[in-house]
Order: C-alpha cells, then structure tokens, then sequence
C-alpha cells in the first residue's frame, strides 16, 4: 500500500524541483515544515523525491509505502540524519528522530534544508549568510558577521526599497549564468520567540550585487575587485551539507570536494555580480549608497584598480572571532 500522506512541491529558480513527503508517522511534523516555508501541496509529478521516515525503522519495511525498490542504497551518517541514496533513482530518504520538543523540531527543519543546499551547490549555487533588500524587482544582499547590525539595516531601508530577508538566501545560477536570490527563514525567531511568520521560500529575485556590511562613523562604499570579493563571498557561505562514510580517509575526500566546490561556485559568482564594502553608521541612508554604486559600478571589477599599489581593505567580517583587527594591505601590481 502506498503512503497518502500529503506531499509538496518545492521549485527553485533554476528549475531544480523536488517532492517533499513523508511517511505517516511525519505528517504533523512535515505539514508544519511546509506551512513555514509556504510549500504548495502537489506530488504528482516525475520530480526527485526527498522522503522523510522516523529512525529506527527497518528501511525495507518502508520503502513499499513510496512504491520504492529494496535494493541498491547506500547510507550516510550526515548530522541529525541518516540519509539514504539510490546508485539509479534521484530520490533521498533521510531518517529522521522524533521528539516532543518543538525547538528539536524546528532544528530538524532547518538541518534538512542542507539536503537541498547540497544538490544547489552541484549546480553552482550555495547558501548565503545575509540580508536581502530589493528594489524594481532586484535583490541586493547585505552581508555580515553576527550583532553587527545586519537585520536591523534591512529593516531600516525605506521605499521603493523592500525587506526581503535578514539572516539567510539561497543564491542560484541559471543555465544562462545569470544568479538569483532565494530569501531562507530566519529560524531564530521560530526557536526564541515562537513565531508563526512564514516564508515563501520559491519566490526569488534577480541578483544585482553584494555589500559586506561594516558599522562606520561616516557613510561609504569600497568597490572590490572580483579576487577578493570570491574570498569574502566563500567566507560569508552557510556550512552546506557534507556527506559522512564510515570510512575516514573517504570522509575526508568528499569534505575536501564539497568546500572546493563551494569555492569555485564563489570564484563564478565574483566574476558575474559586483561586490562592494559598504561602511555605514547606524542612522545612514546606505540604500542612497548603494543606489549611486551599482549605478557606477554595475559590472564586477576584473583586475585591482588604478593598476598600483592598491590598496585592499581586509574587512571586519573575516576577523570576526579572532583578535585581529581591520587593516589596510597594499597590494602592489604591475602596471600595463
């Protein structure tokens, strides 16, 4: 007999979809899951299937619900989960434990999206920590360490500007290279203050550029050049998915080919979207800011500047956490 628990759809800018299901025993817990992120209900089509099953169940027991075969998966310990995968069917399954605890479960809400961010990232996306802002249907990410004043700049912009997010997007390339913005829920306010907010997780905006956020006591913004902006977006991505095998020398491959690959994805980004160091005080109208520099500034910078002794601004978000402070570098280059 199969599972007629409800399931629902989730499509993303570059057309990456998925079936999100469950078995029975999930439903309450997976209907939450989509409330919050504004999932359609909608499992009829040939999309790779993400199916969710309590630990602790024989798997082969399962399977027939979802009308898979018994053979041919492999395993991975990954955090939270146990997830299995097919060696000729696109599907996941990841098993999950139940808890009563309702933090617990948001925690197993925000952990499963690392399933997806990991099948993003092969196709050239990756998750990102910041705030989105859009105006005219362009989204502009702000991003930053933690308590830096990140949220509070995104709810500060005024008209035409628009809040879109504060702690999270998902940023994805199309097949023509062109990269857009997917807004992620902030899952502290559903594990602090018990919000009841959702988020309409497939809706997306065209990406125009980025600004690493810095508190300042005047307004200003620093163009970088794409070698740097590659090394400050890498820094700045969410931890994505990495698979786990029982075997450490396996482990430590996959590890070193997923954080490749997110540089690289990083590095392809940097050559297509300008980025900028925007350096404001807390009361600054930085949207004017940015408005001026994407204006002047609505391609990447391919090479440093003014051709020598540049300098390149180390800024606060790569010393965060450490008791280095911002600096200066020179940066002596060839002129042509």
């Amino acid at each position: 007999m199969k599972n007629k628990t409800k399931g629902y759809s989730l499509k993303l800018a570059n057309s990456q979809q998925w079936n999100i299901i469950a078995a029975r025993s999930l439903s309450s817990w997976l209907n939450e899951f989509a409330r919050i992120l504004e999932l359609k209900e909608n499992c009829c089509n040939d999309s790779p299937k993400l199916i969710f099953i309590k630990k602790g169940k024989k798997l082969s027991s399962t399977l027939p619900q979802f009308g898979l075969p018994n053979k041919g998966w492999e395993l991975d310990n990954v955090g939270h989960f146990r997830i299995w995968t097919h060696n000729k069917l696109k599907h996941t399954i990841c098993e999950i434990e139940t808890h009563d605890n309702n933090a617990y479960k948001i925690v197993l809400m925000r952990e499963s999206l690392r399933i997806i961010f990991a099948k993003v990232t092969e196709k050239g996306g990756f998750p990102f920590h910041c705030g989105m802002i859009e105006r005219d249907g362009y989204a502009v990410l702000l991003s930053a360490p933690g308590s830096t004043g990140k949220s509070t700049s995104c709810k500060r912009v005024e008209r035409p500007w628009n809040t879109r997010g504060d702690d999270s997007a998902l940023i994805i390339p199309d097949s023509t290279g062109h990269y857009f913005a997917h807004s992620l829920p902030t899952w502290s306010d559903y594990l602090i203050r018990n919000s009841k907010n959702t988020w309409n997780v497939q809706d997306y905006y065209p990406l125009k550029g980025i600004f690493f956020l810095e508190q300042a006591k005047e307004n200003k913004i620093i163009p970088i050049w794409a070698g740097q902006a590659a090394i400050l977006v890498n820094h700045n991505t969410t931890r994505v998915n990495i698979r786990r095998t029982k075997r450490k020398k396996d482990e430590h491959i996959k590890e070193r080919k997923a954080i490749d690959k997110v540089f690289h994805n990083a590095c392809e980004l940097a050559q297509k979207i300008p980025c900028f160091i925007l350096q404001t005080t807390r009361t600054g109208k930085f949207w004017k800011l940015i408005e001026e520099a994407l204006e002047q500034y609505p391609y990447p910078i391919s090479t440093p500047p003014h051709g020598k002794n540049v300098k390149l601004y180390t800024p606060k978000i790569l010393c965060a956490g450490t008791s280095a402070s911002p600096k200066r570098l020179s940066y002596a280059t060839q002129s042509t």
